[in-house]
């Protein structure tokens, strides 16, 4: 086992950097991907991000990557991502699709239920069923260091069970990570004794057309969003994942180091 201090030095270079990524020139008679990453979101990701500008906008789509995460909690954070898709007009594209990382769908998917989006199209939703214990196992075994970087919203998700959209007429795909990271490996013992991992379509409490399972983890999910790229492309022109897919549930064996 690593030592603790590990762990915390980890969480602390994994800092989310939340920079924006905006187009250069903004073209509304097209589509927009707003893509809401979480806690993993370091300088790393942005790089990884901004590579795929020019790759969206050649097949009509903007890619815009928020600054919403807010120290104060996850309403907080709903009203920073109001704010932004005010400022940047994103009701105005013709079509809107989402790309939400874990926090990101805890952010966004209360925000549907008191603000109408006529424009949006579809939501690809990150999930995954090791992933989603990290906000508890941080809140509980590492409480001074994870408040001090990320401030409250690591303490909102532990608490709150996932709030589903609900709305109809939005097109949604899982994709789901099929690996988990070190601090979920950490804490092999405590995300174990939280019940068994099961990742089936139906077990995210989620209504979805589509759910696909990609062999990385949370923090992969950043640095190699590239690799993403062609499933959302897909999604976004076909409204569901490519044929060749991976659609096969894997079976949750979480082992600690």
């Amino acid at each position: 086992m690593l030592p603790r201090i590990l762990v915390i030095c980890t969480i602390f270079f994994l800092v989310s950097c939340n920079r924006s990524i905006l187009p250069t020139q903004a073209n509304r008679k097209e589509a927009a991907l707003l893509v809401l990453p979480g806690f993993g979101y370091n300088g790393n990701g942005e790089s990884a991000m901004r590579a795929t500008v020019s790759i969206f906008k050649a097949n009509g789509v903007d890619l815009f990557v928020a600054d919403y995460v807010d120290r104060d909690g996850l309403k907080a954070s709903q009203d920073r991502l109001g704010e932004f898709i005010d400022a940047h007009a994103l009701r105005e594209y013709n079509e809107l699709y989402v790309f939400a990382f874990i926090a990101g769908a805890w952010t966004l998917n209360p925000y549907l239920e008191t603000h109408s989006i006529q424009n949006l199209r579809g939501i690809i939703y990150d999930r995954s069923p090791y992933q989603e214990r990290a906000p508890r196992l941080a809140a509980e075994n590492l409480s001074i260091p994870t408040r001090i970087v990320y401030g409250l919203p690591v303490f909102d998700l532990a608490k709150a069970s996932y709030p589903a959209m609900t709305l109809d007429g939005i097109r949604v795909g899982l994709l789901v990570e099929s690996r988990p990271t070190s601090l979920l490996r950490y804490f092999a013992n405590e995300a174990n004794a939280m019940g068994p991992f099961d990742f089936s379509p139906t077990a995210f409490g989620q209504k979805a057309d589509d759910c696909i399972y990609i062999q990385m983890t949370h923090d992969e999910m950043y640095v190699k969003f590239a690799e993403l790229v062609p499933e959302i492309q897909h999604f976004i022109s076909r409204k569901k994942f490519s044929p060749t897919a991976d659609r096969r549930p894997p079976v949750g064996d979480l082992r600690g180091d």
